[in-house]
């Protein structure tokens, strides 16, 4: 393949310069590579053009000409018809634009569009200015006039028998769909576009985030503005910020095409982008989730459709949908998942199609675990359960899923119930979504800041129930948080010692406290200090800084470097996410995401987190989209509660939201480190599980877990014992943990059996070792006395009824088979 240029070269004449921030890649593939699409498609991507911006030009060999017969005349496509052509309307000031169309005939034919294309009316004024000359016209004139654009006509002016980039046949694995007998019109079939001088295509993502491929036949430049998938969740902050009223209304309001800022506002707000002159045979690849606008400076035509790459199925699976719009366009991804993602197809699907099971809350709440204790578990305390889950959702056979238009949502996506459950916590101007209120931020910081531990960082992991408040700030206050929560390796451990008390730092801009070992080690300027977010920033980057990582803003924030953007996260949810590191655990100055592998990026900055750090929950949640449980808002980087872990149900959440929706925070042993655990575990005060009763004399097979046996024997005696139910810091839970073996607690009250939710103890186990647990309630479970009849003069053993079988019951065939090693050995 031949080097790639960078938009900065010029070729065959061409004088443009760009004018952007990134660059625009350009490519001159051979014959011999052009042939090929979907191969040179993959070779431009590992010379990184989906990096550098969300578009890339390429232009074609010599031997190209899509009308080989015709050549240049286009005279034919006179006759074409342009149905419902539009006129444009732009209104808006200060960079700020929207766009409305209204239709300004029922049909044209292109003869006649040309005649308005090239009147005094609406052809260009200054058709000799280039580059960043047009761009400044096209930016001052851009709500005068009211030109004409012949957009999305069905139909292609390629001759048939053209292989090469013919967008009719890319072959391309969007074939998938259209072989399946859907045709989504402009996606897997060829729109023709007719422009005129000003005619506009604002800020957008292709449907699905696929690709798109845009061909100049004849006529006057396109000129392209683009942002890289690498920037679109920051691009889409500062769209809905400023556009705060559609956004309410429709969370992909993007996808309606009516929506311009200028390159003014995305430098103000440093968002990289690139800009690019396409001229008539040249090609414009936009890339998945790449947003682009632009416009026309003349009479022109352009071909265009969509296509896809194996890498796009981590974008559309992941795609935000419009709903208010009737042609709104939707791919069922199901058959690409089980096709090409057939490892992840399982969790994928059970998560948004599968039946959602009621979740009990309060006293008849259960938490789900496997009754059968695997191999790995055989040698563990009896009192120990290991969370895992036996269930997986039926696959559907490939050939009763079709790729079509999906008319039924997945079953996830209705949260209206659980936005009610922030809707009045004190959050009004603090979703990043929403317009800027800096004084609502500082507010809720203050608020924050008169709880104790008092730290914006450490308060997340005290339990909520521990809450004390005071009338001021001290100078100092216990520390929560250990620097294994920033090193997340031992082997990362800083040399210096990790204070239990530290002292407290307020921002003078923006009121966040913090420890001075919890956050980035910032000095004062004459007395006065200063966050990360607010030390010599412009108001226009304070104003525009969120999250990459949640949904709120307000509280600590860092730097933070994603694949090759700068970016800002909360501390405390990089602390939570496995796939974000800190450059140093002592000075906390940057941190680094790790971004998806859909992406592509190379870590070249961060630290290598280790693996079993990064999959100790599992990494299907820190790569696929989920639903927050709070907020109802879709993203990648979900927060996974660890109690859940093997649930088919698991509940995703930001840190942020996971915390005013009294979630708790709590540190744990390596690779867990530091976990979130959700509502649903809190407070058990209930009568364990059974499967049935088991009468007194009855027969029964049991499983001796510390023993790794299985043996027959029968019930004695039927009685119900008291307990504590914990969590422990090395992962494992107990539910039939004794109240005196209970040695400390944190709460704050309690009368020493009872606990706070949430509460770190340390408990006495039955080596006598002292473990660090967390309290999560009280449960009453039915055991029974089983005399073995291996050893019928032994006493009678306690057993729970999770490890008995009686006859009714079926024996797992793991048990059946030790059972009947046992009984064979026993023979011998």
């Amino acid at each position: 393949m031949d080097i790639p240029s960078t938009s900065g070269q010029s070729y065959k004449g061409d004088s443009y310069e760009p004018t952007g921030t990134s660059q625009v890649m350009v490519f001159y593939p051979t014959w011999q590579e052009f042939k090929d699409f979907p191969g040179y498609i993959k070779k431009i991507e590992q010379a990184g053009a989906h990096f550098s911006c969300g578009i890339a030009k390429i232009v074609p060999p010599k031997e190209f000409n899509p009308r080989p017969k015709r050549g240049t005349d286009y005279s034919d496509v006179d006759n074409y018809v342009i149905k419902e052509p539009v006129k444009e309307t732009i209104d808006g000031a200060q960079g700020i634009y929207v766009k409305s169309n209204k239709v300004f005939k029922k049909q044209l034919s292109v003869k006649e569009f040309r005649k308005f294309a090239l009147s005094s009316t609406y052809k260009n004024p200054k058709p000799n200015l280039e580059g960043a000359e047009l761009e400044r016209l096209y930016w001052r004139s851009i709500c005068k006039g009211e030109p004409i654009y012949g957009a999305d006509t069905e139909g292609s002016i390629y001759e048939k028998d053209v292989h090469e980039w013919n967008m009719a046949q890319l072959g391309t694995i969007l074939d998938d769909t259209k072989n399946s007998g859907v045709d989504i019109k402009g996606v897997t079939s060829v729109y023709l576009y007719f422009g005129m001088w000003k005619t506009t295509f604002p800020w957008h993502a292709e449907d699905m985030d696929l690709y798109s491929i845009n061909y100049l036949h004849f006529g006057e430049p396109k000129y392209w503005y683009a942002i890289s998938s690498e920037s679109a969740n920051r691009f889409e902050r500062l769209m809905q910020q400023t556009f705060p009223d559609e956004s309410q209304h429709c969370r992909s309001f993007l996808r309606h095409k009516n929506f311009i800022v200028s390159p003014t506002i995305l430098r103000s707000h440093n968002i990289p982008y690139g800009t690019m002159i396409q001229r008539p045979n040249e090609f414009i690849i936009t890339f998945p989730h790449g947003y682009h606008m632009g416009f026309n400076s003349g009479y022109n035509c352009a071909e265009s459709t969509n296509f896809a790459s194996d890498r796009w199925i981590d974008y559309g699976k992941n795609a935000h949908i419009c709903r208010c719009r009737p042609d709104s366009v939707e791919i069922d991804m199901r058959p690409y998942m089980m096709k090409y993602r057939p490892k992840h197809f399982d969790a994928w699907f059970n998560y948004w199609y599968a039946e959602k099971r009621i979740v009990l809350k309060g006293r008849n709440a259960k938490r789900n675990h496997l009754q059968i204790a695997a191999d790995a578990e055989d040698s563990m305390p009896e009192t120990t359960k290991r969370r895992k889950d036996s269930s997986s959702p039926l696959r559907q056979d490939a050939t009763t899923i079709h790729p079509a238009t999906i008319k039924e949502s997945p079953k996830k996506g209705d949260k209206s119930t659980a936005r009610k459950k922030l809707a009045n916590k004190g959050l009004v101007g603090l979703w990043a979504s929403s317009a800027v209120n800096l004084y609502a931020e500082r507010c809720w910081n203050e608020k924050r800041a008169l709880e104790a531990p008092h730290c914006a960082i450490c308060q997340y992991f005290q339990p909520v129930q521990q809450l004390v408040f005071t009338k001021s700030v001290p100078e100092s206050s216990q520390r929560l948080i250990s620097f294994m929560c920033f090193a997340k390796d031992p082997l990362r451990m800083p040399k210096i010692p990790d204070p239990n008390e530290d002292s407290l730092l307020t921002c003078d801009s923006c009121a966040v406290t913090v420890h001075r070992n919890c956050y980035a080690l910032m000095e004062s300027d004459n007395n006065i200090w200063l966050c990360q977010r607010c030390s010599k920033r412009s108001p226009e980057l304070i104003r525009g800084t969120t999250c990459h990582l949640c949904e709120l803003r307000g509280g600590a924030f860092m730097r933070c470097v994603s694949g090759r953007e700068s970016s800002w996260v909360h501390v405390i949810c990089a602390i939570l996410s496995r796939r974000t590191s800190f450059d140093d655990p002592a000075t906390r100055l940057m941190a680094s995401y790790q971004p998806p592998p859909k992406h592509g990026y190379p870590n070249e900055d961060g630290v290598t987190l280790s693996a079993d750090y990064m999959d100790a929950l599992g990494v299907e949640h820190e790569v696929a989209k989920y639903e927050c449980e709070l907020c109802g808002r879709l993203r990648e980087s979900l927060i996974k509660c660890a109690a859940c872990e093997g649930s088919r149900e698991p509940v995703y959440v930001h840190a942020t939201c996971g915390r005013v929706g009294k979630m708790f925070v709590e540190r744990r042993e390596y690779p867990l480190v530091a976990v979130l655990v959700c509502d649903k575990h809190e407070n058990y005060f209930d009568s364990d599980e059974e499967t049935s009763e088991i009468s007194p004399g009855e027969e029964v097979v049991v499983s001796l877990n510390s023993e790794g046996k299985v043996e027959r024997g029968f019930v004695m005696q039927k009685f119900e014992n008291e307990y504590a139910m914990l969590d422990f810091c090395d992962g494992s839970f107990s539910k039939n943990t004794p109240f005196e073996d209970i040695v400390t607690c944190e709460c704050v009250k309690c009368d020493r059996r009872y606990h706070q939710s949430g509460a770190r103890i340390r408990v006495r186990w039955t080596d006598s070792e002292l473990y660090d647990a967390y309290y999560r309630g009280a449960i009453i479970c039915t055991e029974y006395w089983v005399r073995l009849h291996s050893s019928p003069k032994s006493p009678p053993i306690i057993l729970a009824r999770s490890d008995i079988f009686t006859h009714r019951e079926m024996l797992p065939e793991q048990l059946k088979n030790r059972l009947e090693n046992t009984e064979k050995n026993d023979s011998l």
